[in-house]
């Protein structure tokens, strides 16, 4: 895989250079972040599960207009403070944003009966195909943070002859491509406390969504999973149709068909991620379409940079606004084009 050098060199603010505090730092540091003012969208799934899109609408937007879609990452949802500040700083740009809460997360909590998983990438082209109906003369960009990076780059790999020609570009944001891979770094020394804390978050939303719907619970737990494999061998697999969690790991990974893609695609990861180990994208070498950026520094999508570097601190929200502010403004007969000739 080519990586590209374009991009600033992320330099990490003075007391972040460790890639743990550069983990850590989003979720103790409460920042100001806009009100929520978007338009809500329940979408109803093949499956007869539901998810909700939530959709800002610049007052410049006209149709034609640029839009992306952003998903989030485990545990997070539509309310994540990268999601949330991105998705303005892309309507300052003329985006119109839709942030998308995976199954039962955020404002879908309770509509699902089957959970989100790395591997859901139908769930994300029913939403784009929903917002296309919306928005048929738009270009849609897809940006996917951690899981759902990993999601998005199935969504662009799998079936490339019947991608829909408006989705012009994607961006995976410390995609997890070698599921196996980051599981066995979350039982590592190191990534014990990061498994014991995601764990102890997803055994949490079982547990309310249980006594949210006690008459439909949505999984019984007669011993409570310890790590993420134990709850994805328990919960994730035998809920979305997978024999076991290796089962899982080996056919949601997206490493394995990252070659298929063709559409202009953009991969940030940082070398120092403690969750995404840089190593599993090692040996990469696919269609010129699909673009690696490998910072130095930055943790598992923390890259909190020094001043004056950016508008603002945040590195990793004005690369992705670059990227899209190149890619994402193609109409639908123009990315076609591009793609065939990249």
């Amino acid at each position: 895989m080519k990586e590209i050098n374009v991009f600033p060199i992320f330099k990490p603010a003075r007391l972040l250079r460790n890639p743990h505090l550069q983990t850590i730092w989003p979720s103790i540091y409460v920042e100001s972040l806009p009100p929520y003012e978007a338009q809500q969208h329940r979408l109803e799934l093949a499956d007869g599960d539901r998810i909700v899109l939530h959709d800002d609408q610049p007052s410049t937007w006209r149709p034609g207009d640029p839009i992306a879609l952003l998903s989030h990452g485990l545990t997070g949802s539509h309310l994540s403070s990268y999601l949330v500040r991105i998705s303005h700083k892309l309507n300052n740009l003329g985006f119109r944003t839709f942030r998308k809460d995976l199954r039962n997360c955020g404002a879908g909590f309770g509509l699902a009966k089957y959970p989100y998983h790395a591997g859901r990438s139908q769930d994300l082209l029913s939403a784009v195909e929903y917002i296309h109906r919306l928005a048929p003369l738009s270009p849609i960009s897809l940006v996917g943070f951690s899981i759902s990076g990993n999601i998005v780059l199935r969504t662009v790999a799998e079936d490339t002859e019947n991608l829909p020609p408006h989705v012009v570009t994607a961006i995976a944001v410390n995609p997890p491509i070698d599921l196996y891979r980051s599981v066995q770094t979350l039982d590592s020394l190191l990534g014990r406390l990061y498994n014991r804390y995601f764990t102890r978050r997803l055994v949490k939303h079982i547990q309310l969504l249980n006594e949210h719907q006690p008459e439909a619970r949505f999984i019984d737990l007669p011993k409570i999973p310890r790590t993420i494999y134990e709850l994805d061998d328990v919960v994730t697999a035998p809920l979305s149709g997978f024999d076991s969690a290796d089962h899982y790991y080996e056919s949601a990974s997206s490493k394995r068909i990252l070659q298929q893609i063709t559409r202009p695609s953009l991969i940030l990861t940082a070398e120092d991620d403690p969750l995404v180990p840089v190593e599993m994208f090692d040996g990469l070498a696919f269609h010129p379409a699909i673009k690696l950026h490998v910072a130095p520094h930055g943790g598992h999508m923390g890259y909190r940079g020094r001043r004056g570097d950016d508008p603002d601190h945040h590195w990793m929200d004005w690369r992705i606004l670059e990227w899209l502010d190149q890619h994402g403004r193609y109409n639908s007969a123009e990315s076609t084009q591009i793609s065939a000739s990249a």
